[in-house]
Order: structure tokens, then C-alpha cells, then sequence
């Protein structure tokens, strides 16, 4: 049976006020951004292995919000073995402190605290952010935490208006550093093994895993954030439609020009391969 892991990354890009400030980092990165490198770096190399299987909790686009209720019903009707959410922290202010730190939710299980102890104690080895916190290793009641019913933690990649951690974890080796930290700890505890070369050429890419759980099939007179989400994607691709949440003729003929050039089935319904195929880059 594959050991299921649920990953997510927090909050989206509409979030407000997560993000690195200016002063620290001009471009101002989003959270989620930050959040989503990680992530992905995960299930790449996660679907490298034998007997994992990777659900994606969160918009893998960033552009809908996914409420802790959503999220808990994907990984609980799963019946997900391990839950993990990435997110990076902030203290509201600049300061010079920081590091890397993970939770529990109140009264954990002894499974949950034995994952965060070693997803922390792996990630701090691998990429020194151990930081000065007195209190790294943290019980608290955080909503997104509630109610799963599997072993869960959260854990923070470092702080984004520390003047120490946010040149760091602005890096691409740092989420390599961490992401690969991670799936190392997944890897031992879950005892999985690495594929052969044969079944890693069948392995699906991890969008094709992760668009059937999360983003739905649309198609002609569907409305909604999701239709927003794919109008936004198909405008990324050449086309110049409205983003108005609306899938009228406009959308319709965006999206089967589209599936023409991309030769799949032109028949004007965005499921799994078309979703794939818009989020994949060329």
C-alpha cells in the first residue's frame, strides 16, 4: 500500500501582507511563491520512489484560495499518512533573529511530534538555518492543523524580514537544500525505494497527479475562481480573453485553439490533460 503524503503550500498569492518587505527584497516575493518552490521540489522528487503517493492540497496555480476545510477533506478522504504544510515566517518587524521551525497542533499524537522533530532537526543539518529561537519546536493550535487524521506538522522554511534569513531563503539552493531534506526524512521513515528506470519513464509528472484532486473539469458555462485560474493560464498562452470567471465563447474558442495547437482532443472541456498541459512550462 503507498504511503500517502499530503503537501501544501501556504496561503496563495492573494494573501495579504505575506510577503518579503521591500527593504529587504525589492521584488517584494509573495509567500506562497516561496512556499510553492519548495513544495514542487518535493513531489519531484518524491515521485522518484516506490510507494509514495503525492496529493497537492493547494491551488498548485496560487491564484484560488483553498479553505483549511477543503484541504481537510482532500487529506482525511484520502486517508493521507503524513501531512505537511510549507510556509515561511515573519515577524511583523525586521529584526536579525530567525531559523527554521515547526509545529504541532495541541496535544499531538507521539506520531506527529517524532515527523516534525525529524523533518526540523534533517532541514536545520542541511542548510544551517538553525536561527536563534528558544522555542523551535512548538505545540500550538493552528487551523490548518485541526482535524487531520493523520500524523501532521507545519513547518516554517525561515523568516522572510529577518535580515539574516530573507537573502537566504530567497535562494534556489535553498529550497533545493530543504526540499531535498524533507523528502529525505519521508524516504527513511516511509521505507519506500527509488523506482526502476522503466517504471520512472511511466511515472506521470506531477501536475497529472496532483490536477484531478484539485482542479475541476470545466467547460462552456462554467463559472467561478477556477474558471478565472484557467482563463488567466490560457491568457499566459497567447490568447487576450477577460478574466471575468465566466467560461462563455470567448473561453471556449481560447481554449480549443489551445487543445488545437497542443494536439489534444479539441472538445472544448478543460480536464485533467488540459489543466497538465497549461500548467506544465514550455
Amino acid at each position: 500500500m503507498a504511503f500517502k503524503v499530503a503537501l501544501n503550500a501556504g496561503h496563495y498569492l492573494g494573501t495579504l501582507g505575506k510577503n518579503c518587505p521591500k527593504s529587504l527584497d525589492p521584488n517584494m516575493t509573495k509567500e506562497w511563491v516561496l512556499n510553492n518552490r519548495v513544495v514542487t521540489k518535493m513531489q519531484k522528487l518524491l515521485f522518484a520512489y516506490e510507494d509514495i503517493e503525492v496529493l497537492r492540497v493547494d491551488d498548485p496555480t496560487g491564484r484560488t484560495e483553498q479553505s483549511f476545510t477543503q484541504k481537510r477533506k482532500i487529506v482525511n478522504d484520502a486517508g493521507a499518512d503524513l501531512y505537511v504544510g510549507i510556509h515561511h515566517n515573519a515577524a511583523d518587524k525586521i529584526f536579525n533573529g530567525g531559523g527554521i521551525s515547526a509545529f504541532v497542533t495541541i496535544n499531538p499524537t507521539a506520531e506527529s511530534v517524532e515527523w516534525r522533530d525529524a523533518l526540523y532537526y534533517e532541514a536545520v543539518k542541511d542548510t544551517g538555518l538553525k536561527g536563534n529561537r528558544a522555542d523551535p519546536l512548538v505545540e500550538r493550535d493552528l487551523k490548518e492543523l485541526r482535524g487531520l487524521n493523520c500524523a501532521a506538522t507545519l513547518i516554517e522554511c525561515g523568516f522572510m524580514d529577518s535580515t539574516v534569513d530573507c537573502p537566504i531563503i530567497l535562494t534556489e539552493e535553498y529550497a533545493d537544500k530543504i526540499a531535498k531534506a524533507f523528502v529525505a526524512v519521508i524516504v527513511e521513515k516511509s521505507g519506500a525505494k527509488l523506482k526502476s528506470p522503466v517504471e520512472l519513464q511511466k511515472t506521470p509528472t506531477t501536475v497529472e497527479k496532483f490536477v484531478s484532486i484539485i482542479l475541476p473539469i470545466l467547460k462552456r458555462g462554467s463559472r467561478g475562481k477556477a474558471v478565472r485560474s484557467l482563463q488567466t493560464l490560457l491568457n499566459a498562452k497567447g490568447a487576450a480573453i477577460s478574466v471575468d470567471g465566466s467560461f462563455g465563447p470567448a473561453t471556449d474558442k481560447a481554449l480549443r485553439e489551445f487543445q488545437e495547437s497542443r494536439d489534444l482532443d479539441i472538445d472544448g472541456s478543460c480536464g485533467a490533460e488540459t489543466w497538465t498541459t497549461l500548467l506544465t512550462k514550455e
